[in-house]
């Protein structure tokens, strides 16, 4: 009537162990459920139990997050770690890159924006498409370790910005009279990033012309705010660090673009089913 409890960090890391523990009745000789208790006013979390008698379950089976990939236009699947994605181009500056790497955070193939530079270099990568009066771009974005350090995502005519978002401690977007600042945001965090735009009169999702609305983790945080510059069309999205800051990194996934024949919008929002890995 003894048992050994284990603990481990969430990199795996053995934090400190107990053998050899008594049961607190010396006389059970079987076990055929677990139960769970809190306090008065308190919150509990709990996730992934394994049993070893479980044929399909192996002791530390449950230790390692198992990544997911999120459908999309771009979703990075098929492009090399280490590589720039298919039909994107990279502008990076010295000692920074825009390079698909294999996972993070629980996302598969993902693209990280990686600013090792000093002033002014910073990553740059985009992609063009044929030009949108209006339409729907959505993503994932996760900050890093330094949601301070200001990256870039931006819709663009040409090469100049139309819609314009940035981070520095809260989500931030710019248009023609300065930068706009709203909610907050974490470190190391995926958010869901869903923009609609409308360049003309088309009333695209509600939207007057020269408008777009921001939506984050499906809540909206932006209702018909002014473009950074009131162009006619947008034609490529743009992604890039802070040329002020270095030492970062910004991580874009699953990039969807609403007239893409093979996208509709929320198709990025949940990952695809898998079963022992990646699909």
């Amino acid at each position: 009537q003894t048992f050994d409890w284990y603990i481990y960090s969430s990199s795996g890391s053995l934090l400190g162990s107990a053998v050899g523990l008594g049961f607190e009745d010396a006389y059970v000789d079987g076990i055929d459920n677990i139960k769970f208790y809190t306090g008065a006013d308190s919150i509990t979390y709990w996730d992934a139990f394994g049993y070893s008698w479980d044929p399909n379950y192996t002791v530390g089976d449950n230790m390692e997050c198992r990544n997911s990939h999120f459908p999309a236009t771009y979703s990075f699947e098929n492009d090399a770690s280490g590589s720039i994605p298919d039909g994107w181009i990279d502008n990076s500056g010295e000692g920074c890159s825009a390079t698909v790497i294999s996972g993070f955070g629980g996302h598969n193939d993902v693209l990280d924006l990686h600013d090792q530079g000093g002033y002014p270099y910073q990553s740059i990568i985009k992609v063009g498409f044929s030009a949108q009066t209006s339409g729907t771009v959505e993503f994932w974005w996760n900050l890093g370790d330094d949601k301070s350090r200001e990256p870039y995502v931006r819709l663009e005519t040409g090469g100049t910005p139309v819609v314009w978002l940035n981070t520095w401690n809260k989500w931030t977007y710019r248009d023609g009279s300065g930068w706009v600042y709203l909610d907050l945001n974490n470190n190391n965090q995926w958010y869901h990033h869903r923009i609609d735009f409308e360049c003309g009169a088309g009333g695209y999702m509600g939207l007057p012309a020269h408008r777009f609305d921001w939506y984050v983790d499906g809540i909206q945080i932006v209702n018909d705010a002014e473009f950074y510059y009131d162009a006619d069309s947008v034609d490529n999205f743009y992604l890039s660090t802070n040329p002020t800051y270095c030492l970062i990194h910004s991580y874009i996934d699953a990039v969807g673009f609403s007239w893409d024949p093979s996208y509709n919008i929320g198709d990025n929002i949940k990952s695809e089913s898998w079963v022992g890995g990646k699909v």
